[in-house]
């Protein structure tokens, strides 16, 4: 596998991407794990790659998206990289909690669902409905 090439990401540098028939990756040369991802429909999308765990090689490689070219400059999506690495650093997984708080708003909404499934049949004087 070859080493592979970064560039310090500007918005010259943005603009410049062109979609391929693949996505594909420009990587930076100032913050190691940050790059720009370019899809096939020319969608471009910073993203921060780090390792879980407290790094090394064995430690998990997550990936997080910072933010879509266009909602976010490349400076605003440099800054919010740096910080998550600075979480990242002090043991925080930006990744993993967001996963997480993703399965408690589901787990919130299966208990919203079963607390109205609940009220709805003591309200049918306990009788069920098929």
């Amino acid at each position: 596998m070859g080493k592979r090439s970064a560039v310090l990401l500007t918005k010259r540098v943005v603009d410049a991407a062109q979609p391929n028939r693949e996505r594909y990756h420009v990587w930076d040369s100032e913050l190691s794990g940050f790059d720009l991802r370019v899809g096939p429909t020319g969608v471009k999308t910073f993203i921060l790659r780090y390792r879980a765990d407290g790094g090394g090689r064995s430690a998990t490689q997550r990936i997080l998206t910072i933010g879509r070219f266009g909602s976010v400059t490349v400076e605003q999506a440099r800054k919010l990289a740096k910080a998550k690495l600075g979480g990242v650093a002090a043991g925080e997984d930006p990744a993993g909690n967001l996963r997480a708080r993703r399965r408690e708003m589901t787990i919130s909404a299966l208990i919203d669902f079963m607390r109205r499934r609940a009220a709805s049949s003591s309200a049918a004087g306990g009788k069920v409905s098929r």
